[in-house]
């Protein structure tokens, strides 16, 4: 039998709350992190939602004057088969 990768997803998912109690235990000792990152959270944001849109924009219908690359064919996403 091969072993995937994506077969780790269980466990990973288990272990969030174990993360998120350490997290929360070390929570008085980060205050200048804490701060970082509320102000980082925003632009972060904006950055991720134009990085997003732009590429499934790509996807979709193209951006306009750059066309699609040549092996568009090889994006794995839905596509005609």
């Amino acid at each position: 039998m091969k072993v995937k990768l994506d077969w780790t997803g269980a466990p990973w998912t288990a272990g969030l709350p174990l993360m998120a109690a350490g997290m929360a235990a070390a929570g008085p000792s980060l205050k200048g992190m804490r701060a970082r990152v509320r102000a980082a959270w925003l632009p972060t944001l904006v950055t991720m939602l134009l990085i997003y849109g732009a590429g499934l924009h790509y996807l979709v219908l193209g951006l306009p004057g750059l066309g699609y690359s040549k092996h568009i064919e090889l994006i794995p996403v839905g596509g005609v088969t």
